[in-house]
């Protein structure tokens, strides 16, 4: 979810994605994979709010769907049209959906298609669900808050 600038095989560590997104140290003691299962559910949930281009490595502004197809790789973008309309670039596929139901459907049929490399697919009823129930929002809702004041 979170490519490296320096691009396959180099990862980003969780520890420094919380660092960097999320002003949060974790792992300071021992491993603890409760932590770190909350930590990457905060992650994701940032990767769903903001779109899938969040926290991707651009190359002097250019979008990875636009990478994607200047190498001649398809994907497909699934959403709501606000946020299709600002993402999905190049040659991407932008497949509108009005419900989870329809994402996962038409996810599906587009996860086994050969002329597509990468399906980015956003669940906004489950997103909006998960951040009802999350136990411990503060975190990410102060940084939803930074981003908004500041842009």
């Amino acid at each position: 979810m979170f490519p490296h600038s320096k691009g396959p095989p180099f990862k980003f560590s969780l520890k420094s994605l919380a660092e960097r997104y999320l002003a949060k140290n974790i792992q300071t003691e021992r491993h603890d994979s409760i932590e770190d299962a909350k930590t990457a559910m905060e992650l994701a949930r940032l990767k769903l709010y903001f779109g899938p281009q969040f926290g991707e490595f651009e190359t002097d502004g250019v979008s990875v769907c636009k990478i994607l197809t200047d190498h001649k790789k398809g994907c497909s973008l699934l959403d709501r049209q606000d946020v299709l309309r600002r993402h999905a670039v190049g040659s991407a596929n932008a497949i509108l959906c009005r419900s989870d139901e329809e994402v996962a459907n038409k996810c599906a049929r587009e996860v086994k298609s050969t002329q597509v490399n990468l399906v980015w697919a956003h669940l906004t009823e489950v997103y909006e669900q998960m951040a009802a129930e999350a136990d411990e929002r503060c975190d990410v809702d102060a940084i939803l808050a930074r981003h908004h004041a500041a842009a």
